[in-house]
């Protein structure tokens, strides 16, 4: 079985905007100042885009149009995942307006001239139990294990119909007893074991200062969110030496500058993801902070928490160093 594929169908969007529906279970959603059409022209600039790139690279692509009155059908591999053998699942999905977009009689008929096997979970919507495909699991075809992540759109008790393994990685310690974990269900625990051993041994050696500035790890802009102190990013933060200013608050909080100044922060990072910062957002940024020093951060030292973790630590004191 293959890992990806050199075919694929993608739904070019006909009313991309925010969804009130999906708002609540999505972080990085949000309310945007512009209007509709404003936003559903550059949704549909990017999505031609990116297509037009896969096409020069040697992939196939099916494209389908989506319908009004269904902002999120572009994401249309949430309630459908393919698979060799010409198998297709259909998945339970939380929003009334994404349960709509599996009642496409063109996109089904096209779906089934390539894919005769069925298994259809959309009938659990009824029960109030979800799993919304790529949006709750991350397949991996090779092994046949579904890493899940566990939300208001994904239920364990639907995920067990697949070989699943649950995470939910909030630091280090967790981090490395995932590693050793996924090692025993691949049967590389040797190896597992040994990358373990590695992590910590670096982890070890990180010398950071007794000073911790007041930092904000910002990674997403307009609105500008940050990270609070139940995050992964957060427990890196403190590895590294750096006091969050967000510790007391949840999950990804958005800010402003005159919140930051009023925090009296020290220190902000620019995340390299989800948001791509880069230098022309530390100028724009400074303008308005003109007493903070504001630096990019490798997002992938500060929220990979595999085998990247071996790299944190030297990255972390480089940054520490750099840090006035």
């Amino acid at each position: 079985m293959n890992q990806s594929t050199n075919h694929i169908m993608m739904m070019e969007p006909e009313g991309f905007h925010e969804n009130p529906q999906t708002r609540d279970t999505n972080s990085y959603q949000k309310r945007d100042n512009e209007s509709e059409e404003a936003v559903h022209q550059r949704a549909l600039k990017e999505f031609r885009a990116f297509r037009d790139l896969l096409v020069e690279n040697g992939v196939t692509v099916t494209t389908v149009y989506g319908r009004a009155g269904s902002p999120d059908d572009i994401f249309c591999n949430n309630w459908v995942s393919t698979m060799e053998g010409r198998r297709m699942v259909f998945y339970p999905m939380l929003a009334e307006n994404r349960r709509i977009e599996r009642n496409r009689d063109d996109v089904i008929a096209i779906l089934n001239k390539m894919y005769d096997h069925v298994f259809d979970l959309s009938m659990y919507e009824q029960d109030g139990k979800f799993l919304e495909s790529t949006g709750a699991m991350w397949l991996d075809r090779v092994n046949k294990i579904a890493y899940q992540g566990r939300s208001r759109r994904s239920f364990e008790e639907l995920a067990k119909k697949w070989p699943v393994w649950v995470s939910d990685i909030n630091n280090l310690e967790e981090a490395l007893a995932m590693i050793q974990q996924i090692g025993q269900l691949t049967g590389k625990f040797q190896q597992a074991d040994h990358l373990q051993n590695q992590i910590r041994s670096e982890f070890r050696s990180l010398i950071v200062k007794d000073k911790k500035p007041r930092t904000a790890y910002l990674i997403w802009k307009e609105p500008y969110m940050t990270v609070g102190g139940d995050s992964f990013i957060h427990a890196m933060m403190e590895h590294a030496g750096l006091d969050n200013v967000f510790k007391m608050q949840q999950r990804y909080p958005e800010t402003n500058p005159d919140e930051l100044r009023s925090l009296n922060c020290e220190v902000v990072l620019l995340s390299s993801e989800p948001y791509p910062f880069r230098e022309k957002h530390i100028e724009e940024l400074q303008t308005q902070l003109p007493g903070t020093q504001i630096l990019l951060a490798d997002g992938e030292m500060f929220s990979w928490y595999g085998s990247r973790l071996l790299q944190a630590p030297a990255y972390f004191q480089k940054l520490r160093e750099m840090i006035k």
